[in-house]
């Protein structure tokens, strides 16, 4: 279905049957003349606030109706010149320098109000000022005064009130003058500037100057120390081993007695089973001992057999006063090995006790705080003393 056409407005149908005359559309088409150029205005600097608004340009008039199919070729309403600001005050300041500027000079301090005393009045007049607080305080004085007078029951005097009341401070407005530590309007009295480097600040500098040096001399000094300290731990624990085998040929020498004494107790009696096994089993335990502990346990179980055997043999001797010759030659032979016995037993003493004292000695500085860190790095371990008891 097709749809009706539209009429056309009457306003479009006006235009359309309205005829325009050739030359009026050729004018109408022409382009419009070129603007006027703007006037120039001055490029002076004004003050915002001396600034004036601009008057708003007038609203265009009503285009040509001849030419209203064209309306971009209207031509535009000529601006309107703005007119120059006005010219902003120049206000000239002076500049004088700070120091130049002069303070005021300070007033006459107010004259201080004296209070007037009538000599007329007498004392009466001037003990008793006008004012309260100067009331009061004549008072406490008369009081004091009252209070300082003799023991009698007779007042004193004007005379005597004026006297005492001389004696007291005098009452003044003047500030008391204040000693110069404790008057803040004296001038401070700094003690002088010195430029002169402190021997500390001397020593700060030079150390923060060679730093490094003294970092990596300070490493080597510690190292030098620890080294020092392990060289001393070391030669310690060989002097420990040393005495220690000194010792332990000491000890072997006088263990060697034994079989002597059995021989000679051999020459009296074979009926003696309980001394010559004890004597049997304290050889062969010092014979198989390898450790430090082994060797302290057999040496003592050896001490008690050579302490069995001459306890027999003193027997057998007071026993058998009659000797045959091999007994007497047994006897001999026991009093040249009570000797021999005595000299180890000195010289076993001296070693065991020197070796004691250097072990204490080792201990004492493997225990201490930087001992202890050396011992540890270096797997060197306390010692144990030997025969501490006896």
């Amino acid at each position: 279905m097709i749809p009706p056409e539209k009429s056309p407005s009457p306003k479009r149908t006006e235009l359309l049957t309205k005829q325009v005359p050739w030359g009026a559309a050729k004018l109408a088409a022409k382009p419009a003349p070129p603007e006027p150029a703007k006037a120039n205005l001055s490029a002076k600097k004004v003050p915002w606030s001396s600034r004036k608004p601009t008057a708003p340009a007038p609203p265009p008039g009503p285009l040509d109706p001849t030419v209203t199919h064209m309306p971009w070729a209207a031509p535009e309403p000529a601006p309107t010149p703005a007119s120059p600001p006005p010219a902003a005050p120049i206000v000239s300041a002076k500049r004088v320098p700070w120091s130049w500027r002069k303070t005021p000079k300070p007033g006459p301090p107010p004259a201080e109000k004296i209070a007037e005393v009538n000599p007329a009045l007498g004392a009466t007049a001037w003990a008793l000022p006008r004012d309260a607080a100067a009331a009061a305080l004549a008072q406490t004085e008369m009081e004091l005064a009252r209070d300082s007078r003799p023991p009698d029951d007779n007042e004193p005097t004007a005379e005597q009130l004026v006297a005492l009341l001389s004696k007291l401070p005098r009452r003044t407005r003047e500030p008391q003058a204040m000693s110069t530590a404790l008057d803040a309007r004296a001038p401070y009295k700094a003690r002088p500037i010195s430029f002169e480097p402190t021997s500390w600040e001397v020593f700060t500098l030079w150390a923060y100057a060679f730093r490094r040096r003294l970092s990596i001399g300070g490493v080597l000094f510690v190292l030098a120390l620890a080294t020092a300290y392990l060289l001393r731990l070391v030669s310690l624990n060989a002097e420990i081993d040393r005495q220690w085998r000194a010792l332990e040929t000491a000890l072997r020498d006088r263990y060697a007695l034994v079989p002597a004494y059995v021989d000679c107790i051999q020459t009296y009696s074979d009926n003696e089973p309980f001394t010559f096994t004890m004597a049997q089993k304290g050889l062969t335990a010092w014979r198989s001992a390898r450790t430090e502990e082994e060797f302290v346990a057999a040496a003592a179980q050896m001490e008690r057999v050579l302490n069995q055997l001459t306890r027999v043999m003193t027997r057998y001797e007071q026993d058998v006063p009659a000797k045959d010759p091999d007994q007497a030659d047994s006897s001999t032979a026991f009093a040249r090995l009570e000797r021999q016995k005595e000299r180890s037993r000195r010289l076993a003493g001296e070693l065991v006790q020197r070796y004691n004292a250097t072990v204490e000695n080792f201990n004492a500085k493997v225990q201490a705080v930087p001992g202890s860190w050396i011992a540890w790095a270096a797997h060197l371990d306390a010692r144990r003393p030997i025969f501490a008891n006896g």
